[in-house]
C-alpha cells in the first residue's frame, strides 16, 4: 500500500497502520457458515448496546473504532510522546546537518520539520534554501503557516524538489489551486506535493510509493531511476485516503518497471493485454471516522453500517415484517469484496426444524374481508355476502386485479374500493412523484427523493446541508408499507445507502421542529372519502383522529433509536394513549393560542390540492365504477403549517369504530364510533353527506 506521506505524517484518526487487521477478499460465496455476533432491528441497536455486557467493547473492536483507547499502551515503555521535550526547528535542522556529516554525505537532502509550530517568520528566518540547497523531499506538516506568498517565495527556491508536504496548515483552508500551481511552476521536477502526484510525476515518486526512496534513501539529484528495476509490487490505489491524479497511462508505469508483477493488485501482464490506462481495482476500505470524546456505543453506531448485512423474514399471510440487521462475527465481519477473488460466500438462514411464525329496491349486497365492515355495517339498505361474484360493491384490503376478477368471478360492472392507478398516491415514492409533477415544491410537501431512482440528487443535497452546517437529519419510508414498518430517522449517509438494502425506500427530510402537544410529536390521520375523480367529488369525515407519541419530543441523537419519541402510530406496538379529538383541540388551542379552524383550512387546502395532482398527472384513475376511502396523514410544523406525510388505501378504523366523539368541523353532534361504517358507505353510495363535508 502507497502512503505519500513522509513516515511520520500518518496521524491522526484510524489507518491500516494503526491495527493490524484481517482482511479476506471475496466477490460473491459458495458455502461459507459464520454465525452472526448480534442480530437486531435498526431502532434497537443504541439499546442493545449499552445493556449488553461487553457488546460495545465488542463491536468497536471488531470495527476498529477503539483504537484510540489503547495509545496509550502502545507507546512501549508508558511515556508519551506529549511528555516528551520537543525539540525546536532549529534543533532539528542542526541534528540533519550533523547526520549527514556522520554519515559522510556531502548534502543533507531529505528534511522534515513537522508539529514544530513553524509560522511564516519562522519560515522566512530558516533561510532554508541557503542551508539544504539540494534539498528532493521538505515536510512542514502540522504547522502554523498562513501565507501563501511567502511559502510559495521560499519553497520554490528548491530548484530540485521531488516532494513537498505542507498537511494540516492553515494557508490550505483557504487557499485555491493558484498556490499548487504556483509552487509546481516554481519547483520543475516536484512529484509529489500535499500527498498526492502532480503532473510530472515519474521515476521518484513511482520509487516512493514502491519503498525505494524515503528518509534514508532519498536519492540523488542526477541520480538515474536505476533502483526502480528491483521493483516488483506497486501500489497505488492509496487505501489511506489520498488520491492519485495519473497523468500518464497504468500501462507506461508496467512499461517502465520490468519486474513489475502487480500494479494495484492486478496482474501487470493483464494491465498489457487489456490495455487499461487507469487502474484502481483494490476497493479501499470505508475506515469508519470519530472523534476522541465519543462513546464507544456512539461510535459503534456510527461505524456499523460499514459492516452489518440484512434480512427480512415473512411468511404466505403476513409479508410486512420488520428488517432485521446483523454482524458477523470477527473472521465473517473481515471478508471484504475482491475483483480477484479466490472463493465465493452467501449468507443462508438454516432452520433445523419447522418453520418461520411469524338497483331495484333491493339491499346492496357487500362482499368484504374486513372485519369492521362485517360487524358494523348495518344500515337495512346493505346486506354482507359471502360471494365476491354476487356482491355489487367488493370492498376489500387485496388488490383487485385481473388475476383476482378471474379467480373470484368479479366483473366491471360490481362497484370496487378503490381506483384505477391509485398507486400514485397511496405508494410513498409516487405519491411525491405525482406531487412534484403537478406544483413542483410545494411547502406542505417536505424534500422527497426515491433512492432507487434519485441517490446522486439526494446524496448532494445532504451534502450541501452537510457542507453548510444545516440539520441534516432524513426520514426513509419504504414505498409500500405502513405502521412505520422499516421506517427509520437517520443523519448517517452511510447508514441511509445500506438501508435501501431492505427494500426500495424514499428518504424525506425529517420535520425537525414539529408543532408539539404538551411537549410530545403528534399527528393526525383524516379520513378522505372519494366518490369520482372525474370531476373530483371528494369528502372529508367531520373528525379526525390525534396519534401521540408516548415521550416528550427531543433531537437528542441517542432518541433516534426511540420509537415511542419520534412515531405516534401505537396501535401495534409501544403504549397506545387515546386522546379524544375534542378535548385535544381544545387544549391544543389553550396551548398554543391558536384556532383550530384556522388550522382545519389549511389542511382542508392541502388535501383538495393532492387530490387535484392525482386526477390531473393520472387522469386515467377516473373509473364510474370506483368508490374509496383513504386515510391523509398529517403533521403540523411549528408555526401550525400542513405537512403531508403519506396517502393511505384502506385504512385502519379500529378506533374509528371503537370510540364514540363529537363533530369539530360540523355541527358539533355526538358521532357514535359504532355509526362511522354506516356513514361511509352512506356517502360513497348512497350520496349522503351525514358527518362529512364536501373538499
Amino acid at each position: 500500500m502507497a502512503a505519500l506521506l513522509p513516515s511520520r505524517a500518518v496521524r491522526g484518526g484510524p489507518s491500516e497502520a494503526a491495527r493490524p487487521h484481517l482482511r479476506l477478499y471475496a466477490r460473491s460465496v459458495q458455502r461459507f457458515s459464520r454465525r452472526p455476533c448480534l442480530d437486531f432491528s435498526s431502532r434497537d441497536a443504541y439499546k442493545q448496546l449499552q445493556e449488553v455486557p461487553g457488546l460495545a467493547q465488542r463491536m468497536a473492536s471488531l470495527m476498529c473504532v477503539d483504537i484510540d483507547l489503547n495509545s496509550d499502551a502502545e507507546d512501549g515503555d508508558g511515556v508519551s510522546q506529549e511528555n516528551n521535550s520537543k525539540l525546536n526547528a532549529m534543533d532539528v535542522i542542526e541534528n540533519e546537518i550533523n547526520d549527514a556529516k556522520v554519515k559522510g554525505c556531502d548534502a543533507v537532502r531529505w528534511v522534515e520539520l513537522e508539529e514544530l509550530d513553524v509560522d511564516d517568520a519562522m519560515l522566512l528566518s530558516l533561510d532554508l534554501s541557503s542551508k539544504f540547497p539540494d534539498l528532493l523531499a521538505l515536510s512542514l506538516c502540522e504547522n502554523k503557516l498562513e501565507s501563501v506568498e511567502i511559502v510559495v517565495q521560499e519553497v520554490t527556491k528548491f530548484k530540485n524538489l521531488r516532494a513537498l508536504w505542507l498537511n494540516n496548515n492553515p494557508l490550505l483552508r483557504n487557499c485555491d489551486s493558484h498556490m499548487e500551481e504556483a509552487i509546481v511552476q516554481g519547483c520543475p521536477r516536484l512529484e509529489i506535493y500535499n500527498s498526492h502526484f502532480t503532473s510530472n510525476f515519474g521515476g521518484w515518486a513511482l520509487g516512493f510509493c514502491g519503498g525505494v526512496y524515503d528518509k534514508d534513501n532519498p536519492g540523488c539529484v542526477n541520480q538515474s531511476d536505476f533502483q526502480l528495476q528491483s521493483v516488483t509490487s506497486l501500489d497505488l490505489s492509496n487505501r489511506c485516503g489520498y488520491s492519485w491524479s495519473p497523468g500518464d497511462s497504468a500501462i507506461e508505469i508496467v512499461e517502465s518497471l520490468p519486474k513489475l508483477t502487480l500494479l494495484n493488485g492486478v496482474d501487470a501482464s493483464k494491465i498489457l493485454e487489456t490495455g487499461n490506462h487507469v487502474i484502481d481495482s483494490i476497493l479501499k476500505p470505508r475506515l469508519p471516522e470519530w472523534t476522541a470524546n465519543e462513546p464507544l456505543a456512539d461510535r459503534v453506531v456510527n461505524a456499523m453500517w460499514l459492516y452489518i448485512m440484512t434480512y427480512r423474514l415473512a411468511d404466505e399471510e403476513k409479508i410486512d415484517e420488520t428488517s432485521v440487521w446483523y454482524v458477523m462475527d470477527e473472521l465473517g465481519s473481515a471478508l471484504w469484496h475482491s475483483d480477484e477473488p479466490n472463493f465465493r460466500v452467501a449468507p443462508f438462514l438454516f432452520m433445523p426444524e419447522g418453520s418461520w411464525n411469524r338497483l331495484d329496491g333491493r339491499p346492496l349486497r357487500v362482499y368484504t374481508d374486513i372485519p369492521q365492515v362485517e360487524e358494523f355495517l348495518t344500515r337495512p339498505e346493505f346486506v354482507i355476502t359471502a360471494e365476491p361474484k354476487d356482491a355489487d360493491i367488493i370492498w376489500t384490503s387485496m388488490q383487485v386485479d385481473d388475476e383476482m376478477k378471474k379467480a373470484t368471478g368479479i366483473t366491471d360492472q360490481q362497484y370496487v374500493n378503490q381506483f384505477p392507478f391509485e398507486a400514485c398516491l397511496v405508494m410513498k415514492h409516487h405519491l411525491a412523484d405525482t406531487v412534484q409533477k403537478a406544483y413542483g415544491s410545494p411547502e406542505w410537501l417536505q424534500p422527497t427523493y426515491n433512492l432507487e431512482t434519485h441517490l446522486s440528487p439526494f446524496i448532494g443535497d445532504y451534502s450541501i446541508h452537510k457542507r453548510d452546517g444545516m440539520n441534516n437529519l432524513w426520514i426513509l419510508k419504504p414505498w409500500n408499507m405502513a405502521r412505520t414498518i422499516d421506517t427509520t430517522v437517520i443523519d448517517n449517509l452511510s447508514a441511509i445507502i445500506r438501508l435501501m438494502e431492505t427494500g426500495p425506500k424514499i428518504c424525506q427530510k425529517y420535520i425537525e421542529h414539529p408543532a408539539l402537544f404538551q411537549g410530545k410529536k403528534f399527528d393526525l390521520r383524516y379520513i378522505v372519502l372519494v366518490r369520482s375523480m372525474k370531476p373530483l367529488e371528494i369528502f372529508i369525515a367531520d373528525t379526525f383522529w390525534v396519534r401521540l407519541a408516548n415521550n416528550q419530543y427531543t433531537l437528542d441523537k441517542h432518541s433516534l433509536f426511540e420509537y415511542e419519541t419520534h412515531f405516534t402510530v401505537m396501535n401495534y406496538r409501544g403504549r397506545l394513549n387515546h386522546k379524544n379529538t375534542p378535548e385535544f383541540v381544545s387544549e391544543f388551542e389553550q396551548e398554543h393560542q391558536v384556532k383550530w379552524w384556522d388550522i382545519h383550512e389549511r389542511v382542508k387546502a392541502m388535501i383538495r390540492s393532492v387530490f387535484e395532482a392525482a386526477a390531473q398527472v393520472h387522469p386515467e384513475m377516473h373509473s364510474p365504477t370506483s368508490r374509496a376511502m383513504y386515510g391523509v396523514d398529517v403533521m403540523l410544523d411549528r408555526s401550525f403549517r400542513p405537512k403531508l406525510l403519506e396517502v393511505t388505501y384502506c385504512p385502519d378504523c379500529t378506533r374509528a369504530c371503537k370510540y364514540d366523539t363529537r363533530s369539530i368541523l360540523g355541527d358539533g353532534e355526538i358521532i357514535k364510533g359504532q355509526d362511522f361504517i354506516n356513514y361511509v358507505f352512506g356517502c360513497l353510495f348512497l350520496d349522503e353527506t351525514t358527518n362529512v363535508s364536501p373538499l
